[in-house]
């Protein structure tokens, strides 16, 4: 399977440092809210009538963020067991 979305992501920053060697460095705070998009490609097979497993790999990114000077970047393998329950 494949897939693509587009959204918002809601970022919160609270950046705090602590220790002798960190005494020149400024914590800061900061939120934004920001355009975000996600590619997903995957595989599922199905090991009898109601149980199947997967795997699947996605990129998450968002527009510019402040506090990094650049994008918000992610890249997750997902794995799992899925089961079918019919509740009619």
């Amino acid at each position: 399977y494949i897939g693509a979305g587009v959204g918002v992501a809601a970022l919160e920053n609270h950046l705090k440092f602590s220790g002798e060697d960190v005494t020149n460095i400024t914590p800061f705070e900061d939120n934004q809210t920001l355009l975000a998009v996600q590619g997903i490609a995957g595989l599922s097979v199905y090991l009898d009538s109601v149980t199947s497993v997967f795997f699947d790999y996605r990129y998450f990114t968002t527009t510019d963020v402040r506090a990094l000077g650049g994008r918000f970047q992610t890249h997750t393998f997902n794995f799992g067991v899925n089961f079918l329950f019919d509740i009619s």
